[in-house]
C-alpha cells in the first residue's frame, strides 16, 4: 500500500495535517518514506498507531524529514485491534509551497 500525505504551506505543528489509514491486517513489516526533492527539510512527518508513535522511533528526532531521499524503517510490529489503523501526521514550515510525503506500508 502506497499513500500520500500532502501538507499545505504554513501548516503548524500545533494544527497538523492528518490522515488515517485502515489496514486489512495487524502486521506491519516495514514502512518506506519517500521525500521528494524540494522539501529542503521544511516538512515533517510522524506515523502513530492508537496514539503511540511508530516512526520515527523514540531514539531519534520526533519527526521524519529530508530532501530527495528514501528512509526505510524495518519494524516487524503487530498492531492492536481490530480495527488496525495508522495515523499520518505532518506539518510544513514552508510558507510558499505544499510538500508531499509518499509512504509505503509493507
Amino acid at each position: 500500500m502506497i499513500v500520500e500525505l500532502s501538507i499545505p504551506p504554513s501548516t503548524t505543528e500545533l494544527a497538523p495535517t492528518t490522515k488515517t489509514l485502515d489496514l486489512f491486517n495487524n502486521s506491519v513489516r516495514g514502512i518506506i518514506v519517500n521525500v521528494p526533492d524540494g522539501h529542503k527539510y521544511l516538512a515533517r512527518l510522524r506515523i502513530e498507531t492508537q496514539g503511540r508513535r511508530l516512526i520515527p522511533d523514540f531514539n531519534s528526532d520526533p519527526w521524519v524529514r529530508g530532501n530527495n531521499n528514501k528512509i526505510v524503517f524495518n519494524l516487524g510490529v503487530t498492531l492492536e485491534g481490530p480495527p488496525y489503523k495508522l495515523t499520518l501526521i505532518g506539518w510544513n514550515e514552508d510558507d510558499t509551497y505544499p510538500h508531499t510525503f509518499y509512504i509505503e506500508v509493507q
